[in-house]
């Protein structure tokens, strides 16, 4: 298990976890590794109070695309047992008041639309292309099919 402790160094607290993390998947065991942080991550309406262990969460966040099931992060206030969440089975644990909670994906209301910028346009074009345009009063960017890259229109 890997304790980070909050307010220190950003580079520090990275580069020795990398070390502990390569070294843990170098070694090829059939364990799992545990970093736990505080403060890291936030529910909703909290303030992330460390940055050095949000940065090592975007690290081994990193590191459990490339070998999932092989490390476990908990940020907890240490109102529960880490023992007690690493069974549970989730990649990514967040621990407050003696509750566990896990990320989950939820179905978006039919009120929560995306608001463009003003002078924004997206739209569908023929043939499953997309069409990004800036409608301003004399720039009009879009899409060319069949090419990665934008046009810019010519002006007489």
């Amino acid at each position: 298990m890997v304790v980070c402790e909050p307010g220190g160094s950003v580079y520090a607290a990275v580069h020795e976890v990398l070390g502990v993390v390569q070294s843990w998947l170098a070694g090829g065991g059939s364990g799992v590794l545990v970093v736990c942080t505080r403060g890291a991550v936030g529910l909703a309406g909290e303030d992330v109070t460390d940055l050095a262990g949000a940065a090592v969460w975007g690290l081994v966040r990193s590191a459990q695309a490339e070998c999932p099931g092989r490390v476990v992060l908990v940020d907890s206030d240490g109102s529960l047992d880490v023992a007690e969440v690493i069974g549970c089975g989730e990649p990514q644990v967040v621990v407050r008041s003696g509750v566990a909670h896990a990320a989950r994906l939820v179905p978006v209301g039919a009120g929560a639309v995306l608001e463009l910028p003003a002078g924004w346009r997206v739209s569908a074009g023929g043939g499953g292309r997309w069409r990004i345009w800036w409608c301003g009063r004399v720039h009009e960017w879009s899409w060319v099919p069949g090419r990665c890259g934008w046009r810019w229109p010519r002006w007489g």
